[in-house]
């Protein structure tokens, strides 16, 4: 049985005052690469997050989880009363404002937006705002629940104007699924990858002590494989179209298991659960994730809004390869809000795009299809 064996008494008031020095996190292309392969990159498939000169080259958008990692933790925060060994990750959100840049430094605040008091238990809600060093720009928000078990009943609230929620699983079967198995090193690349280095993911006796058989996978390391699903799914498996995410990690994943994501698109959201094949334990429940909804313009290729999905060509093909940076930072500047836009361009082709209600005219003597679901 689980239980926190402190008896200090809990300061939410002070906890929530409390602020830190901001904290920084440099990390390098190879570091981004080491994170997409602990979240299953493929060379095949995903090579543009794996490969520095690929076309296109990016940091997959959840990457952003690593400096929050690297923060200060909760065990020293003050006015709180935590026991890392009982205290589990519960759930997860994660917003960017701008693309990660594709190597640099991070500067992150964390601040205790709330703790509640759920009797069997305290939920601890933090909220993690990284900017770009160099420039200043703010890249992203966090929230993290984080739920420690045995340590309710402290007299605090219940509730909190701070949650966010998650979706509502659709009762019809899911519009796709995607399954993808996990190796049983996954726990140890993802250590690496994302820098969590908590015990409890790769020492059999800190497992056991936590209340597990054997070291089981991070709960960020599933919501990276789901992400890539959704993105892989509905976005062509372009990441620059990533908003936002929030995931509710219901069960844990044993490293070698298969992941099973089953995904809805929901008019302005896709809303998705994983699921372990083999138990058919749900993992990730009540998931969401955003994606841009605006037109994106960028030197040879489009993605076009038609009934909520993305029409387009593959973005790959298109880019300089010399350019990368530079074709991420124009097709980051295009960007239109309506349905309706007509554009053209001269590079070593000519090509012209229309658009009328959702119709997508030939470029160059191929046709962009339409979707067929």
């Amino acid at each position: 049985m689980r239980r926190a064996f402190s008896t200090v008494a809990w300061d939410v008031a002070r906890a929530k005052q409390h602020v830190f020095t901001p904290v920084e996190y440099r990390y390098t292309t190879r570091d981004a690469i080491m994170y997409a392969l602990s979240v299953g990159c493929k060379a095949k498939e995903d090579l543009r997050y794996l490969y520095e000169d690929a076309p296109a080259f990016m940091p997959l958008p959840t990457f952003i989880v690593a400096p929050g990692m690297k923060h200060t933790g909760l065990r020293r925060w003050p006015g709180l009363n935590v026991d890392m060994r009982h205290l589990l990750h519960g759930e997860q959100y994660v917003e960017l404002f701008a693309p990660i840049p594709a190597e640099g430094a991070f500067l992150s605040e964390k601040r205790i937006v709330d703790v509640l008091d759920k009797g069997s238990g305290a939920l601890i809600m933090t909220e993690v705002t990284t900017y770009d060093k160099s420039s200043g720009t703010k890249l992203a928000k966090q929230q993290i629940c984080a739920f420690q078990v045995g340590s309710g009943n402290f007299g605090g609230d219940r509730t909190s104007s701070h949650t966010m929620k998650g979706a509502d699983i659709p009762k019809r079967p899911a519009d796709k699924i995607i399954t993808e198995s996990t190796s049983e090193e996954q726990h140890a690349l993802y250590r690496l990858g994302a820098g969590d280095m908590n015990p409890l993911h790769i020492d059999p006796a800190a497992a056991r002590i936590s209340g597990f058989s054997s070291p089981i996978l991070h709960g960020l390391c599933t919501m990276g494989f789901a992400s890539r699903h959704v993105l892989k799914a509905f976005a062509n498996n372009d990441a620059s179209l990533f908003k936002a995410i929030k995931v509710r990690f219901a069960s844990p994943v044993l490293p070698g298991q298969t992941l099973e994501t089953h995904m809805w698109n929901e008019g302005g959201r896709i809303v998705f659960e994983t699921k372990v094949k083999e138990t058919g334990k749900t993992v990730v429940s009540n998931g969401y994730m955003q994606l841009h909804q605006k037109d994106n313009c960028a030197i040879g290729f489009s993605y076009l809004c038609c009934k909520n999905e993305y029409v387009g060509a593959d973005p790959e093909k298109f880019v300089n390869p010399g350019r990368s940076r530079r074709g991420i930072a124009m097709r980051d500047a295009w960007k239109f809000s309506n349905v309706i836009w007509t554009g053209a361009f001269v590079c070593e082709c000519w090509a012209l795009f229309s658009v009328l209600y959702g119709s997508a005219w030939c470029c160059d003597k191929e046709v962009l299809r339409m979707p067929s679901e």
